[in-house]
């Protein structure tokens, strides 16, 4: 129940539901209410939502629950058909807050930290669309107008009046910040509109600008959701002088066996055992990364099998502007010297050349040194699309005696299987 210890890197000093001085840990909210909603409810069914949005419903013979959370920044309206008599949503630490059925619907707003939806007296359920929805640009360029698109819905049997209004920092522009129509039954009505970054590219790398909505249909209550959208960091194009990126501390670093005893040898022990210093470099055909590896044993045995990410080497991930996902890309120095580059996976529909990227490296000490160029044609891009913003992120990983420990990364998102290209810092080059 409680940790016996304060040390972070000690596992045997972190397996509590609470810290050794009494501080509950998330884990201590997640069981609480697993066992206080859930120890009487079996599983239902999962609700179809988009990649990054989860809804699970389970019920008993007096209500359903509906477990929700979404995995992004942004707070996500979502609306439910349902029988119940009565509606609540309770958060993690049991706090409970009455909602209104109103016409045989729920409206509830999903955050990153997960909640669950009670529906008294609740046989059925179903997850309508939504009652307003937005497609924002993929990030904010300074004095060039990005395309968005505003959707009002009404899931009701008769016409509905539908509202939106947008609110903006004095930092950005909208080419229509009102919407208005009456919708159909069933129906939906689409606007168009554009938004612009009024001010210059920031030296923050997760700068961000915000867009709030309010949106309502007649007869409901008001919907607000928060958009945070990137914009570019402004980087130094150079491969000498100050790193662009420095990743030498706990909030840089991923450990694969914090909390396994046995494993400790194998935890991190501080800089000299893993770090990294990365430079960016940018001209009119490719993009060149440097990265210099402070690593107290190289090993890398993987290349043959294609999973050199299993051995010391660099993981690449590159998203430029008109590309639908990350491009993903290995590079390694074997341990007889010979650089290994393998080009893992494209957006669908890009034609590739794995044999046009570069990669030379050099061990001296306890560094190695990556200097990596990608040309944009190799990866079914331009230079064109590269000065416009690209998305960005970078992991090297760590295996000592043959044994992967780790890596150190530039940002979330990478290293889980799965790639999260909203959280990629977006670059943009001096």
């Amino acid at each position: 129940m409680r940790s016996k210890g304060e040390l972070p890197d000690d596992g045997e000093h972190n397996y509590g539901m609470m810290t050794w001085d009494f501080y509950p840990k998330a884990v201590y909210a997640a069981y609480n209410g697993l066992t206080g909603l859930y120890h009487d409810k079996d599983f239902e069914r999962a609700c179809e939502l988009p990649w990054g949005e989860w809804a699970f419903v389970f019920k008993n013979d007096r209500e359903l629950a509906v477990a929700l959370w979404n995995d992004g920044e942004d707070d996500i309206p979502r609306v439910f058909r349902t029988d119940a008599v009565a509606a609540e949503i309770v958060d993690i630490f049991g706090n409970r807050q009455a909602l209104p059925v109103i016409d045989g619907t729920v409206l509830v707003t999903t955050t990153n930290e997960p909640q669950t939806l009670l529906l008294r007296g609740a046989k059925s359920t179903e997850l309508l669309p939504p009652l307003s929805s937005f497609a924002m640009p993929e990030l904010l360029l300074p004095g060039q107008p990005q395309p968005m698109t505003v959707v009002l819905a009404n899931p009701f049997a008769e016409a509905r009046q539908a509202t939106v209004k947008l609110t903006l920092p004095p930092t950005v522009t909208a080419s229509q910040s009102q919407f208005s129509a009456q919708v159909a039954p069933y129906s939906q009505a689409k606007f168009a509109a554009t938004l612009t970054l009024t001010t210059a590219p920031t030296n923050s790398l997760v700068a961000k600008e915000w867009v709030m909505a309010e949106g309502q249909l007649a007869g409901m209550e008001p919907v607000r959701q928060m958009h945070l959208l990137p914009v570019p960091f402004r980087f130094p194009s150079r491969l000498a002088g100050e790193a662009l990126f420095t990743l030498a501390d706990h909030t840089k670093i991923t450990q694969l066996f914090v909390g396994d005893p046995a494993k400790e040898d194998s935890t991190w022990k501080g800089a000299q055992d893993l770090s990294a210093k990365v430079w960016l470099a940018i001209d009119d055909q490719a993009l060149s990364v440097k990265v210099v590896a402070t690593d107290d044993q190289h090993c890398q045995k993987n290349t043959a099998a294609q999973r050199s990410w299993d051995g010391d080497g660099i993981q690449l991930f590159l998203m430029p502007s008109g590309l639908s996902s990350a491009v993903e890309m290995d590079f390694a120095r074997e341990e007889d010297g010979r650089s290994h580059v393998f080009l893992r996976r494209l957006p669908p529909g890009i034609q590739g050349d794995e044999a046009a990227l570069r990669l030379a490296t050099e061990r001296a000490g306890t560094q190695t040194t990556y200097v990596i160029t990608v040309p944009f044609a190799a990866i079914g891009s331009t230079a064109e699309a590269f000065a416009r913003g690209f998305r960005f992120n970078l992991m090297v990983n760590d295996a000592d005696n043959g044994i992967r420990e780790g890596w150190v990364q530039v940002a979330p998102g990478i290293g889980t299987g799965t790639v999260n290209t909203q959280i990629m810092p977006v670059l943009l080059a001096q």
